[in-house]
């Protein structure tokens, strides 16, 4: 695990509901591979600095994951696969991807590097790092905005080290999705932790909606409320939950008190590694 990395990036969440937002990417499950080190669709990018293989263990989803193994010590020397994706200029994309880093030597990291008609390189969006506390199957979510003249992205999933890492450290990669637009969506909440239920009634709300949540044992949460732009507008609850079901009231009011604009808000809920969305949306 990547030491000093701090809190996982909030998690960018693709549609899985009517009018979700495509997926940009070829085999972003992992389930089709050339051969065992080859998964359809991705370029492998420097086989002296990092061994691609097909994991059946772990796996976020059926069939594969990708196993990423760093072959140098040290810092630097970051590699992994790759995918060239046509892109519009100056647009919104969002990037995220599932991570498992329970490895000392090793980190996980996602970034998007923008390049122009002739694949040139023109700017990064910068990475996300895997959280070195999370011990299981982590989202990781880098969000921006295609610069002028940008005609690709090359999406880029990676195995990092660090100073004083050895080399031969693992992590492993699984269900990557590349959408156009930024902001945070709903992610299917079966597929996360099916044993947790999060609903809001009434939705649409005009001035206080009820926050119904389900769990199967006693955890420690977060459950905040976002803006369609990723912004984190108050916390309802943070702390330990004893009780199967839970309910919280929301008056769509922001952590100063202000009273937020009418429009799409998202429940998010976190817990051990694992994320939760519902949507709300408020009347006025």
């Amino acid at each position: 695990m990547r030491p000093g990395i701090g809190l996982v990036s909030l998690a960018v969440l693709l549609l899985s509901v009517p009018g979700a937002k495509a997926d940009l990417l070829e085999n972003g499950d992992f389930s089709n591979w050339s051969t065992p080190t080859q998964p359809t669709g991705w370029t492998v990018e420097d086989t002296n600095k990092a061994r691609i293989e097909q994991s059946t263990d772990p796996v976020r989803s059926p069939v594969y994951a990708v196993k990423i193994t760093r072959k140098v010590a040290g810092t630097g020397n970051n590699k992994g696969i790759k995918q060239l994706v046509p892109v519009n200029q100056n647009q919104g994309y969002t990037l995220t991807a599932w991570y498992f880093d329970n490895d000392i030597n090793a980190g996980g990291g996602i970034g998007i590097t923008w390049r122009d008609a002739d694949t040139n390189y023109i700017s990064s969006s910068g990475n996300a790092y895997t959280d070195s506390g999370i011990h299981t199957w982590q989202i990781l979510t880098k969000a921006d905005t295609s610069p002028p003249n940008a005609a690709f992205a090359d999406i880029l999933l990676r195995v990092y080290g660090f100073s004083g890492s050895d080399s031969l450290g693992v992590v492993y990669v699984d269900d990557a999705v590349f959408i156009a637009g930024c902001g945070i969506a709903e992610y299917n909440q079966s597929s996360i932790h099916s044993s947790i239920r999060l609903s809001v009634e009434p939705n649409p709300f005009p001035g206080y909606a009820t926050i119904f949540l389900e769990l199967p044992h006693p955890v420690r949460v977060n459950l905040d409320i976002y803006d369609i732009t990723g912004m984190k507008c108050t916390t309802i609850y943070s702390g330990e939950l004893s009780q199967a079901h839970n309910t919280f009231v929301w008056n769509g009011t922001g952590n100063s008190g202000q009273s937020l604009p009418a429009g799409l808000y998202f429940a998010v809920l976190n817990q051990t590694g694992n994320t939760t969305v519902s949507k709300l949306v408020l009347q006025r």
